[in-house]
């Protein structure tokens, strides 16, 4: 899987859209100059273009170390090909709880509603990472909060959420979703891993995994 053949198969997410202001169009003033007895009438079309929105949240550092190049590959593949009308990303480890983070470094939070309102239902979310860790990761309300290593004045909320139910949420928000999963699909039957397929439609990130998710996401 290289990032030419990425790119190609990332063409494929599109909604062409007429938008913007009508331009010359040579095939249609020819054909309807040759319909109109040979008087020229020329003929505008507005250009399409991809309406399609795509987020990308990425899982990062500890066991997702060793999937770097895939996952790096996905990403620049994503960014170098300008294809989409809106491309954004963040970063998680091992699970999303309350926030996402613009950088690797997982400093600086962006919290889920404050992610909500900037990326609309319509956007297509690609989440990436091979969602194994300890069930209590995914299932204790607490340990997100208590082991976030970089929260300043820390206080707990008051209805703290766990990681599924974070997933949960983000389900519902954007109408299409998929995770593409590293790990190789024989231990897909760790407890975590089938917990969080049963949230999203999981696929092995390959090319061909990448080609299913693709049509997932636009069907």
């Amino acid at each position: 899987m290289d990032i030419r053949q990425i790119k190609t198969a990332l063409k494929k997410l599109r909604n062409l859209r007429k938008e913007g202001v009508s331009e010359f169009h040579l095939p249609k003033t020819i054909d309807s100059t040759c319909k109109n007895a040979g008087d020229i009438q020329i003929e505008f079309e507005r250009s399409r273009k991809n309406g399609l929105k795509v987020l990308l949240l990425m899982d990062t550092g500890g066991s997702m170390t060793s999937h770097a190049e895939r996952v790096n590959k996905l990403f620049s593949a994503s960014h170098q090909i300008n294809h989409f009308k809106e491309f954004h990303y963040y970063y998680f480890h091992n699970i999303i709880y309350d926030a996402v983070y613009p950088k690797a470094n997982m400093r600086t939070p962006i919290s889920l509603q404050r992610m909500f309102k900037k990326h609309s239902e319509d956007t297509k979310l690609i989440l990436i990472g091979d969602a194994y860790m300890a069930p209590y990761e995914l299932l204790d309300s607490t340990y997100g909060y208590y082991h976030s290593r970089f929260r300043m004045n820390f206080r707990l909320p008051e209805n703290p959420e766990s990681g599924l139910d974070s997933l949960k949420k983000i389900r519902r928000h954007f109408r299409d979703s998929i995770w593409l999963n590293p790990e190789p699909i024989k231990y897909w039957d760790a407890p975590t891993i089938q917990e969080i397929g049963n949230q999203v439609p999981m696929y092995f990130l390959s090319l061909d995994g990448l080609e299913k998710g693709i049509k997932k996401l636009i069907n």
